[in-house]
């Protein structure tokens, strides 16, 4: 069978290449899994380049299929038994929403559930048109017919398995980025169950919902992108020396999280506290590998489509605007790559490091994590519970949460759950203090006629910054 642009990379969907990624990084996937997306890039390709078969290249197009519907129903079985798994430890009905390690497995469920049904309904497409005296008709109407009821049998899996569960449900109609899961799954899904009319019906309700909702966000983005940036104009900044700035890099490590305030800003009066943002140290390039994070041996997210883009992210040496890139920070024009002595010269107040106690794995882990992000768009809802998009703690808690002990516990604002920068203080001083490691406090100096910077480190500097929250951000 002749497909010319079969392995042209602009020819394959982008969820098909990072899945061909993950397997030739995984050597430890089953064949069957090579074999499904081996099937599906083929078929796909093919398809677009040469739309009708010769009876041989039929032949070898039906007895391929055939093997594949084999390998999804066989996986079909163990992909329910881990929803089934989800569903019945789940926290979620507890706590109230999912927690970071949930979500990143729901993703990976779901990405599994994506890859299946797209190539069920490939092939029920790819078949439909089979003219009836063609010689191959009944196998291929057979192979249509039983991947029509193989998708039909996995949309009614999941709309069943979770039916009673509002937490459940909101969790599976996010859409997710790093795995280009659309918005909505579970409701398409039960809408495809439904009678034509009914679900003709609900289809209008979903879109009216969903554009409501797209222009109450966009409004609630607009009034807080511009009123958080409005500034007293007598607020003034900590002044770091060029040795101070070179003292404070030496001693961070890629993982290490800064915390920070600004003052002036009007968003102070939206986040009350001691430290207000959230940020991630990713360090150079050369500091990235010896960590265990060069491109070719990066420990990939979960199950996501994500690993071919995080390996490009993770030789990413500048910033947008040229200087070198090593932060990973959440901000109102969503999650980039920023520089930390430009940070210290213009948005600092206070800074604190701490630095996650995880082995090198999870270290590992940690920063492939939060690498995923980048490009994601900022939640303006500061609402934890959705994935989909980050707010700057958010990136911290979903990176660190579930390593090496640590849990994160939410706290209900405004609505939605959240974690703050001084929640996440706190639960270092005071419920878990084998979570992080104190590397350093900066503030200005006492009577420091020129906002003079004072970096402190050990026993001085924790037993500052534990004054400093038992006063709420006031001393």
């Amino acid at each position: 069978m002749e497909c010319y642009s079969v392995w042209t990379v602009g020819k394959i969907p982008t969820n098909l290449r990072g899945m061909l990624h993950i397997v030739f990084n995984r050597p430890k996937l089953r064949i069957q899994t090579l074999a499904l997306i081996s099937f599906t890039l083929f078929h796909s390709a093919c398809q677009t380049t040469r739309p009708t078969l010769t009876a041989v290249e039929m032949a070898r197009a039906l007895s391929g299929d055939e093997q594949a519907l084999d390998n999804i129903e066989a996986s079909n079985t163990a992909l329910q038994k881990s929803f089934l798994a989800l569903r019945a430890n789940g926290g979620w009905k507890k706590l109230g929403y999912f927690s970071s390690e949930e979500s990143d497995r729901t993703e990976r469920l779901l990405f599994r559930f994506h890859t299946a049904h797209h190539h069920l309904n490939n092939i029920v497409e790819r078949y439909e048109k089979i003219p009836t005296d063609s010689p191959n008709a009944k196998k291929a109407e057979a192979l249509r017919t039983r991947a029509n009821r193989l998708a039909l049998e996995q949309s009614h899996f999941l709309v069943s398995t979770f039916a009673d569960d509002p937490i459940a449900i909101a969790k599976l109609n996010q859409d997710y980025p790093r795995s280009e899961i659309p918005l909505n799954t579970y409701d398409h899904l039960a809408e495809s169950l439904q009678p034509k009319a009914k679900r003709e019906a609900e289809a209008i309700e979903l879109k009216l919902k969903d554009e409501l909702n797209n222009a109450a966000y966009l409004a609630q983005t607009e009034i807080f992108y511009h009123v958080s940036r409005l500034k007293k104009p007598n607020a003034h900044l900590v002044k770091f020396s060029d040795a101070q700035k070179r003292d404070v890099i030496s001693q961070l490590k890629p993982g290490d999280i800064l915390l920070t305030f600004t003052a002036g800003y009007a968003s102070d009066v939206f986040i009350p506290g001691a430290f207000k943002h959230g940020i991630t140290y990713i360090g150079t390039l050369e500091q990235r590998e010896a960590a265990g994070l060069s491109p070719k041996d990066i420990i990939l997210v979960g199950g996501s489509a994500e690993g071919s883009k995080i390996a490009k992210d993770l030789k990413q040496t500048k910033t947008l605007h040229g200087r070198p890139a090593n932060l990973i920070e959440a901000v109102a024009e969503g999650v980039k790559f920023s520089n930390l002595e430009y940070i210290m010269d213009t948005h600092i107040n206070r800074l604190l490091v701490l630095r996650p106690k995880l082995g090198s794995t999870n270290r590992a882990k940690q920063v492939s994590r939060t690498f995923s992000y980048v490009g994601q768009d900022y939640d303006f809802r500061f609402d934890f519970a959705d994935s989909s998009r980050q707010v700057c703690t958010e990136v911290i808690y979903r990176a660190i949460s579930g390593l090496n002990g640590i849990e994160f516990p939410l706290t209900r604002r405004g609505g939605h759950e959240t974690l703050s920068a001084d929640d996440l203080v706190n639960y270092w001083l005071h419920k878990n203090p084998g979570a992080f490691e104190f590397i350093l406090y900066a503030e200005e100096a006492p009577l420091s006629p020129t906002h003079r910077a004072q970096i402190l480190t050990g026993a001085a500097g924790k037993s500052r910054l534990e004054s400093l929250m038992a006063s709420g951000g006031k001393d």
